[in-house]
Protein backbone atom coordinates (compact mmCIF):
# COMPACT_ATOMS: atom_id res chain seq x y z
CA UNK A 1 0.00 0.00 0.00
CA UNK A 2 1.54 3.74 -0.97
CA UNK A 3 0.32 6.47 1.26
CA UNK A 4 0.78 9.80 -1.12
CA UNK A 5 1.71 11.85 1.88
CA UNK A 6 4.75 9.83 2.94
CA UNK A 7 8.13 11.09 3.42
CA UNK A 8 10.99 9.91 4.61
CA UNK A 9 11.89 8.57 8.03
CA UNK A 10 14.88 9.23 9.90
CA UNK A 11 16.51 6.52 11.76
CA UNK A 12 19.82 5.77 14.56
CA UNK A 13 20.92 2.61 13.50
CA UNK A 14 23.76 1.88 15.88
CA UNK A 15 26.35 -0.95 15.31
CA UNK A 16 29.43 -2.22 17.26
CA UNK A 17 32.78 -0.89 16.73
CA UNK A 18 34.22 2.60 15.06
CA UNK A 19 33.36 3.53 11.25
CA UNK A 20 34.77 6.99 10.39
CA UNK A 21 33.63 8.92 8.00
CA UNK A 22 34.80 7.30 5.29
CA UNK A 23 32.04 4.36 5.14
CA UNK A 24 29.00 7.10 4.53
CA UNK A 25 28.98 6.56 0.75
CA UNK A 26 28.21 2.86 1.57
CA UNK A 27 25.16 4.00 3.47
CA UNK A 28 23.50 6.29 1.53
CA UNK A 29 25.32 9.58 2.90
CA UNK A 30 23.73 8.54 6.39
CA UNK A 31 26.11 10.24 8.91
CA UNK A 32 28.14 8.40 11.35
CA UNK A 33 28.85 9.21 14.50
CA UNK A 34 31.81 7.66 16.94
CA UNK A 35 29.84 6.98 20.19
CA UNK A 36 31.23 7.61 23.81
CA UNK A 37 31.13 3.45 24.40
CA UNK A 38 33.17 2.56 21.40
CA UNK A 39 30.40 2.44 18.81
CA UNK A 40 29.15 3.66 15.77
CA UNK A 41 25.44 5.43 14.82
CA UNK A 42 24.29 5.93 11.37
CA UNK A 43 21.51 8.59 11.40
CA UNK A 44 19.73 10.21 8.56
CA UNK A 45 16.53 10.29 6.42
CA UNK A 46 15.57 6.60 4.58
CA UNK A 47 12.98 6.64 1.89
CA UNK A 48 11.95 3.64 2.25
CA UNK A 49 11.55 0.30 3.97
CA UNK A 50 13.34 -0.99 0.76
CA UNK A 51 16.23 1.42 1.38
CA UNK A 52 16.39 0.75 5.16
CA UNK A 53 16.47 -3.16 3.94
CA UNK A 54 19.42 -2.35 1.41
CA UNK A 55 20.99 -0.66 4.19
CA UNK A 56 21.00 -3.41 6.93
CA UNK A 57 22.28 -5.81 4.20
CA UNK A 58 25.48 -3.68 4.01
CA UNK A 59 25.98 -3.87 7.17
CA UNK A 60 25.21 -7.95 7.22
CA UNK A 61 28.26 -8.42 4.69
CA UNK A 62 30.28 -6.01 6.28
CA UNK A 63 30.25 -8.37 8.72
CA UNK A 64 29.02 -5.65 11.48
CA UNK A 65 27.10 -6.50 14.30
CA UNK A 66 24.00 -4.56 14.67
CA UNK A 67 23.24 -3.07 18.04
CA UNK A 68 19.67 -1.40 17.51
CA UNK A 69 17.65 -0.02 14.91
CA UNK A 70 15.31 3.40 15.74
CA UNK A 71 13.38 5.65 13.92
CA UNK A 72 13.57 9.39 15.52
CA UNK A 73 10.75 11.94 15.96
CA UNK A 74 10.75 14.35 13.30
CA UNK A 75 12.40 17.60 14.17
Amino acid sequence: MTDSTAHDTCYAIRVKGQLDAEWQSWFDDLSITADADGNSTLRGAIVDQAALFGILKRINKLGLHLISINPQPEE
